[in-house]
């Protein structure tokens, strides 16, 4: 039914975004690792921004752009710390 409709309702280069952000969303979906899952939600909703900005909805590119702010902060927070070298007047 999803393939009748796809290739009904196919607009070109909008179309093709919103099909590869569908498949990243629910390849994500499936995923038991939260890094992974979180990449994978970030390539969707990268392809949901650019399907958004080619139709010209403003209210789901803002959606999609706090969306991506959100993934790319939990992103940020889950990596792992950074060693921190101690001050030269502190090593012996």
């Amino acid at each position: 039914m999803g393939a009748w409709l796809t290739i009904t309702t196919w607009n070109g280069t909008p179309s093709a975004c919103a099909v590869v952000g569908a498949l990243l969303a629910t390849a994500a979906r499936l995923n038991a690792a939260p890094q992974t899952m979180r990449l994978l939600f970030l390539g969707a909703s990268l392809c949901w921004a650019g399907h958004n900005l080619l139709v010209g909805s403003v209210f789901g590119l803002t959606c999609d752009l706090l969306t991506i702010l959100g993934l790319g902060i939990a992103l940020w927070r889950a990596l792992p710390p950074r060693p921190v070298a101690a001050p030269a007047y502190l090593q012996a």
